[in-house]
Parts: C-alpha cells; structure tokens; sequence
C-alpha cells in the first residue's frame, strides 16, 4: 500500500510539471490539492512492519525538508512530528539504531573494495553485522550459503543456521536462480562485482510488490583469491516508484 501511494504521489507531481509546462492555472490548483491528500493518505497510514515505518517517515520528511511548493510545509512537519512520536510511543520507533546505520554505511564505504569488505566481515564487528535486520550474506563458489545475517533469515522465516550450508537454489528457488541469480554469481566468482534490481512479487499483501537492489562483491582471502561472493539485498521500493527510475530499472 505505502509503494502504491508513493507512486501516485509521484505521478501526480509529473502530471503538475505538464500542468505548468502548459500554462494550465487551473489544473496545477487542482494537481496540487489532490498531491496534498494524496500526501494525507500516506501520513494516515500505519504499516505494521517496522521497515515500512521507517520508509514512510523517511519519505515524509524529506518532502518537508525539501519545501516542496507544491506542499503545506508546515503542516507536513508537524505530521512527520506526530507519526515520530507515536511510533515511538508504540514501541516501534521508525528508524533503525544507530549502530545498525553505521554498520549499513560503513559498508556502502568498503564495498567498491571485495578485500577491504572481506577485512570487515572478518574483524570484531562481524557478530555485530551478521546479528543486525542488514541482508547480507556470504555464498562459497558452489552456490551454498556459508553465512547470512539474521535479517536475511528472517526474510525467509528462518534463522541463521537454518540457511548456512544449503544451496542458494534450494532457497530461492531453482527458477530464479537459473534465471539470473547463477549468471551473476558465476560473474562474481570470476572476481567481478554486480548491481541488479528484482521485483520481488511475495509480499505479504496480494498485489503488493518490493523492489530489490542486489550488490554482489566477490569474497577474496588474504591472498587476494575469490573464495565466493557476499549478496547484499536492499529495499529501495520508495526510490525507484518514479517512470522514469523504473525505467532504468528495467522493472516496467
């Protein structure tokens, strides 16, 4: 539902940029009066799962922050403010800790290089990571999951241990991982890194979807050999709900 919103809210503003592109008075007033309910509906929403909480504040506050003109700047703070503190009074604060923030950038900083990246999933913080709601895993050359976070495991009602030393066709299917996934993790096994995005179809409402960014970056020892390849799943469902974003994407 907040995905489905999101990119009315989003086509509603390409359909204001024609409005005044076409010097139609009348219809970007009218543009801007449905953008500020469609913006009430997404602040009226209460998502159950934390992520989204946290994907629907985000989006709210940036359109506050950004002054949108097209927006009630006052009022869309004051909204941001009020869903914080409900959030947080219910326990289920929108915003991942801090720590698991800084391990998600500290990442993002070392994952251009496989053996800084394979120094870090070595090092101290390693229980640290593998224990946060991050999606990462490490996968050896066969294809087997040697070790995956609790996040990842959760993804798929599991715990850890539970994925350790299955194959990864076994977990995500054997049809999706000969459609793309085997490529892309043979290519990662020759030492070379991958982006992609999925649609991910299996939310938990009908007609719902998630789009997936997937990173994957060869594992290299010491040595500087590739011992497999470390997935690192990301939800980036509320940036990419523009037509133009999808399309890039190749998600259409």
């Amino acid at each position: 539902m907040l995905a489905m919103l999101v990119k009315q809210f989003h086509l509603l503003e390409e359909e204001i940029l024609q409005a005044i592109g076409l010097h139609n008075e009348d219809a970007v007033n009218r543009l801007d009066r449905e953008l500020e309910k469609k913006r009430q509906e997404i602040v009226r929403l209460r998502p159950a799962d934390l992520w989204q909480r946290k994907q629907q504040v985000d989006f709210l506050l940036k359109l506050a922050l950004t002054g949108n003109d097209h927006l009630l700047g006052t009022q869309a703070l004051e909204d941001v403010n009020e869903l914080i503190g409900e959030y947080i009074e219910g326990q289920g604060a929108p915003r991942a800790p801090v720590a698991e923030q800084q391990m998600s950038e500290r990442i993002d900083r070392v994952s251009g290089n496989p053996r800084e990246l394979a120094e870090l999933l070595d090092s101290e913080c390693s229980d640290d990571l593998f224990s946060s709601n991050l999606r990462i895993s490490i996968i050896d050359c066969t294809s087997t999951y040697r070790r995956t976070s609790c996040g990842n495991a959760l993804f798929y009602n599991r715990i850890p241990n539970d994925i350790a030393g299955r194959r990864v066709a076994e977990l995500i299917g054997a049809e999706r991982f000969e459609g793309r996934a085997r490529t892309y993790l043979e290519q990662c096994y020759q030492g070379q890194s991958v982006q992609y995005y999925h649609l991910l179809d299996h939310c938990k409402k009908p007609g719902e979807s998630a789009i997936m960014h997937c990173e994957m970056i060869p594992h290299v020892g010491s040595g500087g050999s590739v011992r497999g390849a470390v997935v690192i799943m990301r939800d980036v469902t509320l940036e990419c709900t523009r037509p133009d974003q999808l399309e890039l994407a190749g998600l259409n």
